[in-house]
């Protein structure tokens, strides 16, 4: 049902019957949508949502220390800390409220890379069989044009988040970027999608989907984003639940120069001195050095943008580094040993 404080029906445009949540089907929920103008019959700034949980005819109510709260919409892109501040959680056993959740005790997550879909629960401590959501009107105003769908409600001791990435990279490997992360509690994920920006995040394209393993371990990803042309691009993960909920990682800029590059510091030395060599390759790749006559007098492999020539053995002359990277772009420069 859904109420104002005091406990009369709200009678307000478009207004659904709260008791379709009864059944937890996600298909079914409870909205307010359109403009609700003043004055109305429900409060003027809260609105109650509450409904009973579906459970076992042998269980009569959920027990205290679950997750209770419920999945909702809004109609625009929101902060979550916005939603702490104007939402309340509280659950009843047989009509009979046992507790209440406001401020620091009500816990939002973010569901959905568009900022409109989330979690509100709060952790109880006492049984129950009902959960209600109250609604400040600053969530939900009047005069205005609005949706708030509450999706279904919910009491769970599993985590509430589609799934947990972490360790994610994005690294350029010459004309190549690889992506990978880790994903821990992967439970009811469908797949990742990868996406890549070159307009710095306006938009997104899909450049592949990664099918889930499934599993509530660490499971570790890797893609491999070929043959890219030259610029600036912002990768990020999507994972995408089977409801279709999705949660995106936060993007990572990699720099696609189209080949290799080399900057030595410094370019003229003395025998025996370090010279540091900046490759802008971040991979494996083959750092080689040739005298005058085209003779190697130095290999070595690396692993890292930067490395280090020791020109010990190096007698008075001009030199040219030559990398070579595993995608056969190639790059050199020269130094000179006094």
């Amino acid at each position: 049902m859904i109420t104002e404080p005091s406990g009369s029906s709200c009678n307000a445009p478009g207004v659904q019957d709260a008791t379709a949540l009864t059944d937890g089907d996600i298909s079914n929920a409870a909205y307010f949508r359109g403009t609700i103008n003043s004055p109305l019959t429900c409060d003027n700034s809260n609105y109650a949502f509450r409904t009973y949980l579906k459970l076992p005819v042998d269980t009569p109510s959920a027990a205290g220390g679950l997750q209770a709260g419920f999945r909702i919409k809004v109609s625009s892109s929101t902060d979550a800390s916005i939603l702490t501040q104007y939402i309340s959680v509280q659950t009843y056993l047989n009509n009979n409220l046992v507790e209440s959740f406001s401020g620091k005790d009500v816990h939002v997550i973010d569901i959905g890379i568009d900022r409109v879909r989330f979690v509100v629960y709060a952790i109880t401590s006492k049984n129950f069989n009902q959960v209600q959501l109250t609604v400040n009107g600053n969530i939900i105003p009047l005069n205005t044009d609005y949706e708030f769908d509450v999706l279904y409600a919910l009491a769970t001791n599993t985590d509430l988040l589609p799934v947990t990435i972490s360790n994610y990279k994005a690294i350029a490997t010459g004309n190549n970027a690889t992506i990978s992360w880790q994903a821990l509690n992967e439970i009811n994920i469908s797949n990742y999608r990868i996406e890549r920006s070159n307009n710095n995040g306006a938009s997104y394209t899909t450049v592949s989907t990664v099918p889930a393993k499934g599993g509530s371990g660490a499971i570790n990803y890797s893609y491999n984003d070929k043959s890219i042309s030259g610029g600036n691009y912002l990768y990020r993960v999507v994972a995408v639940d089977k409801d279709g909920l999705s949660k995106a990682t936060n993007a990572v800029l990699v720099s696609i120069s189209g080949k290799a590059q080399l900057v030595l510091m410094p370019s003229v030395t003395k025998s025996g001195q370090s010279i540091e060599i900046y490759s802008g390759v971040t991979g494996s790749y083959q750092l080689a050095v040739y005298n005058v006559l085209g003779r190697m007098v130095k290999l070595q492999q690396v692993n890292s943008s930067k490395a280090t020539i020791n020109t010990s053995g190096l007698s008075t002359g001009t030199y040219v580094v030559k990398i070579v990277t595993t995608s056969g772009s190639t790059s050199q420069a020269k130094f000179i040993v006094n």
